[in-house]
């Protein structure tokens, strides 16, 4: 009995030093990481950072976290951060992002997340690389808002990136959001009648994506990957009484020019048509033809209420169907 409490008190005092041990170069390798990005000339700045956890987890506190890389033109700031790793392995974190919203400047826009405890759930491969095997996303209710209103907001989220098995450079990326619906500024923008349902009925994507490299450490550190291949497996989204569902396959060069098609379904398409025009987007002048030609495209397809139609990016243009829309977006992550 005697050496069974010996063996005890030893392996207690080992993970106890394991676990101060750990929690020091967690600390210091915080330190170091921003020390590197400041070299680099971003702006990062941090409040204070509390280490805790004791003794299966490191649970670290990050207060007053400002992060910006002025070639991106993106900042972070969030009055505070909390990851968790377990104490076996840092390569699996969990982050907790805090009840008040988190600050994002864009090129574009100065937007505000509002997603109270929500968690993302980071694995790792071990290795310097520190490659991404998984990343998953869980929130209750949140918001995204700019400065001159709400943008968007739903009752739930579920999103999940897994790493293929087989290629590194390759991420299924899936999506679901229950009550998804689109702000003031968006129905404004859209000039959507009050009786427009507020919120989707169903968003569900699942698709496919292959980049050039991996996502690792040096997606955040040095440039990030460029998709290469695009695969929709499934879109569906369900809105009034309109339903628009995608599947297709594009293939992205290096200049970031999409070639390949996508099958769109879209039910109900007189409404969109109408919203289109209220929003000034189709020309008045162009509504009858627009929809003579609609017409005749879904009445091919069997249905008078459904167009089924593929949209085609090719030679740097974009084609609905027979329609030239104009060039292709350039699929660039900056």
């Amino acid at each position: 009995m005697g050496k069974l409490v010996q063996i005890i008190v030893a392996l207690a005092l080992l993970w106890s030093g394991w676990w101060w041990s750990a929690a020091t170069l967690l600390d210091r390798g915080i330190g170091t990481w921003l020390d590197d990005r400041r070299a680099e000339g971003w702006q990062a700045e941090i409040g204070a950072v509390d280490v805790a956890g004791f003794p299966l987890a490191l649970g670290t506190s990050l207060e007053t976290l400002l992060l910006a890389d002025p070639v991106a033109g993106l900042a972070v700031n969030a009055e505070s951060l909390h990851l968790s790793v377990p104490a076996y392995w840092p390569g699996d974190v969990t982050l907790t992002l805090p009840d008040t919203p988190l600050r994002i400047a864009t090129p574009e826009h100065i937007l505000f997340l509002s997603a109270p405890q929500a968690k993302a759930e980071l694995k790792l491969h071990p290795g310097f690389a520190l490659q991404l095997e998984q990343l998953s996303a869980r929130s209750g209710p949140w918001m995204l808002n700019t400065s001159a209103g709400n943008l968007l907001s739903a009752e739930d989220l579920d999103a999940e990136v897994t790493q293929d098995a087989q290629t590194a450079e390759s991420y299924r990326f899936a999506m679901t959001a229950r009550g998804f619906a689109p702000g003031d500024l968006i129905r404004s923008a859209m000039l959507l009648p009050e009786d427009w349902p507020l919120a989707f009925d169903t968003l569900i994507a699942d698709v496919n994506l292959r980049f050039d490299l991996p996502l690792d450490r040096s997606t955040i550190e040095d440039r990030r990957p460029q998709p290469r291949q695009i695969a929709i497996d499934r879109l569906d989204l369900i809105w009034g009484t309109m339903r628009l569902t995608a599947a297709g396959a594009l293939e992205v060069n290096p200049q970031g020019i999409p070639d390949g098609e996508v099958n769109l379904r879209l039910e109900n398409w007189r409404q969109l048509l109408d919203l289109v025009e209220k929003a000034g987007t189709l020309d008045a002048r162009m509504r009858g033809q627009a929809d003579l030609l609609l017409t005749a495209l879904a009445n091919m397809g069997g249905d008078p209420d459904t167009l089924d139609l593929t949209l085609t990016m090719r030679n740097g243009q974009m084609f609905l169907g027979p329609i030239q829309l104009g060039p292709a977006p350039l699929l660039i992550l900056r």
